[in-house]
């Protein structure tokens, strides 16, 4: 009623807009998010609401990029604006200028978990594994109960290859929150933890319970794509089921088409049989995130082990490196493959 009284209300358009994007109608969402702006291109919830969509939902990450730095220029006290901007260079792969973002939220407002988690997120994809660890520990002071702080704590033992006490960061993460994004991130790397130690048996285990507690959720879920990739790579980190894993992450991908989906559909190909089609999903994965070091891994290993060409082998686990130095799979693998 308030768009047929006021067509020119650029309030009624926005507010249209964010109730689209609760009901999961994202086109019509940016329809009206236009219209919003086009009516005040000084309102930077607009923005915010409009560029959290091509991020999310479309993988635009380049227009995502646009719309909150006008943001930046409109509020540019407003923290908030910053630590989205921050997930979105992290999607891209740009670690520095997501540092720099998060760093920024942090001094207008020091007290809030969002740059602190964003930041310790964006250490740990270039190897600064120590400067994670200090901002998880502020976050675990500011926000105790935040089940994304131990979910995030674990990822970075697990990279350290402290498996114990990554275990029990994962365990208190799924003890925290039931919320479905939590519950896929914690048994992705508590199966990769006991895939790594050898625990088969334990893994699996661990693959049913996520089943279990994730089984009907996704579909209700408005980050549905990426739990369906969470749970298609945890069916592969143990390799059951190709089949059904890719079909998971074909779903993944129709929803959320972004690097991380595309990267879980090349190792769903791969495991069914389909290496030169995993190559293909994970070029793709990489075009979006030039620098995401487990897909370029993962890229080498299909090199090394399926198609046998060393070179082309070396050059991705050197990639990963360039990334993070201390990314210990690739190190491994390069280590395995040098002449004596």
């Amino acid at each position: 009623m308030a768009l047929e009284l006021s067509p020119k209300d650029s309030t009624a358009f926005l507010f249209r807009g964010i109730a689209h994007y609760n009901s999961g109608e994202y086109v019509k969402a940016l329809q009206s998010l236009d219209r919003a702006v086009e009516l005040n291109s000084r309102g930077a919830r607009a923005y915010l609401v409009r560029g959290a969509i091509y991020a999310e939902k479309q993988g635009a990450y380049d227009k995502a990029i646009e719309d909150l730095s006008t943001a930046s220029e409109i509020v540019p006290d407003e923290p908030a604006v910053f630590v989205n901007r921050c997930l979105v260079f992290i999607y891209k792969g740009d670690y520095s200028k997501a540092i720099e973002d998060c760093s920024k939220a942090i001094l207008l407002n020091p007290t809030k978990t969002g740059g602190y988690l964003n930041r310790a997120n964006a250490f740990i994809y270039v190897g600064d594994y120590e400067k994670a660890a200090e901002d998880l520990k502020t976050s675990a002071e500011l926000e105790p109960e935040n089940a994304y702080v131990p979910a995030t704590f674990g990822e970075l033992e697990f990279m350290l290859g402290k498996s114990s006490e990554a275990l029990g960061h994962l365990g208190r993460a799924l003890e925290l929150s039931p919320d479905p994004m939590i519950v896929g991130h914690s048994y992705l790397f508590k199966i990769r933890i006991l895939v790594n130690d050898r625990d088969i048996s334990g893994a699996d285990r661990a693959l049913k319970e996520a089943k279990l507690r994730l089984g009907g959720l996704s579909a209700k879920h408005p980050n549905e794509g990426i739990i369906y990739a969470y749970l298609a790579e945890s069916q592969c980190e143990i390799g059951e089921d190709p089949a059904g894993a890719w079909e998971l992450a074909k779903k993944a991908v129709s929803l959320k088409p972004d690097y991380y989906s595309y990267y879980v559909l090349g190792r769903s190909l791969v495991d069914k049989g389909d290496p030169l089609g995993g190559l293909q999903a994970f070029n793709r994965s990489l075009r979006l995130n030039p620098n995401y070091a487990w897909c370029a891994y993962w890229k080498g290993r299909v090199y090394k082990q399926y198609l046998r060409d060393i070179a082309k082998s070396k050059a991705s686990f050197k990639s990963v490196l360039a990334v993070n130095p201390r990314f210990r799979f690739a190190l491994d693998e390069l280590e395995g493959i040098r002449p004596p």
